[in-house]
């Protein structure tokens, strides 16, 4: 246990638009970053036909989901299997 504190947030759509997966909004994204400066925030995102039966599922620290809109190529990078815990080594060594 490290007894850390953080944020998640949880996201989840059904497609690519202009070729990239929007998580977020500009002002979201502000808003994550200010939230980033005082403890870590990650990003769990889902894709998939429905929300509560995922096909896919990434995790990501804030510092690398930059922007509002990621390559889904990138976030592969970043994949989760959804039939297993995340450990803190996990979680802290991305």
């Amino acid at each position: 246990m490290t007894k850390k504190v953080f944020y998640v947030e949880a996201k989840f759509r059904t497609g690519i638009y202009e070729g990239k997966i929007i998580w977020c909004n500009d002002k979201q994204l502000q808003r994550y970053r200010q939230y980033h400066k005082e403890k870590p925030v990650f990003l769990i995102l889902g894709m998939g036909a429905e929300a509560k039966n995922p096909e896919f599922l990434s995790l990501m620290s804030l510092d690398q989901a930059k922007y509002k809109g990621l390559f889904a190529n990138y976030v592969e990078q970043f994949e989760i299997k959804l039939d297993r815990p995340v450990t803190s080594k996990t979680l802290w060594n991305r």
